[in-house]
């Protein structure tokens, strides 16, 4: 949970202090893949979760996504069907998060007006299989979102980091 509350956080600063750099504070990009991108997805699509030391007068979700094999979902949700051993791996992940899994899993809160979002994923991702981000794109875009799923064949988790990418399901792997 902290490292959400420390995203959500990264993108207030980015958005107060903006104009240092001579960026634009409506632009804001939030990207990352594997872990790091359910933490991205996380401050798009989650609500709550700020550290409590936050103003809330500054919006910590950012104005667009790009998330590359994302975990989109860390608890079951009715209707999709993954693997078994899959879901006990992703079971001893949500109990390492310290809050309910439902409140950090982004496809249990799709609502509108979500940020605009393209998502990168290997069709052969056992990690979190493509069908969990196939039912993410296709609620998110019946409720009105921007959603682009861009899949590659044959590719597992993890294809676009430099070494190749692993679909080593282990709880050792989704740390």
């Amino acid at each position: 949970m902290s490292c959400v509350e420390d995203a959500k956080s990264a993108i207030r600063w980015v958005r107060t202090n903006a104009a240092l750099p001579g960026m634009n504070p409506d632009r804001i990009c939030a990207t990352g893949g594997s872990a790091s991108g359910h933490i991205a997805y996380c401050t798009g699509v989650v609500p709550g979760l700020d550290a409590a030391d936050e103003s809330n007068l500054v919006s910590s979700v950012p104005n667009a996504m790009v998330l590359f094999n994302p975990l989109a979902m860390v608890t079951p949700l009715d209707g999709v069907n993954i693997q078994e051993r899959v879901m006990k791996a992703v079971a001893g992940l949500s109990q390492r998060m310290g809050v309910d899994p439902v409140r950090i899993s982004p496809i249990h809160h799709i609502g509108k007006g979500q940020p605009t979002t393209v998502i990168s994923h290997g069709a052969a991702d056992t990690i979190m299989p493509y069908v969990v981000l196939e039912e993410f794109t296709r609620c998110s875009t019946a409720a009105g979102n921007d959603v682009t799923l861009v899949w590659y064949q044959g590719a597992p988790h993890g294809f676009f980091n430099k070494r190749g990418g692993t679909d080593k399901c282990s709880d050792d792997s989704m740390q």
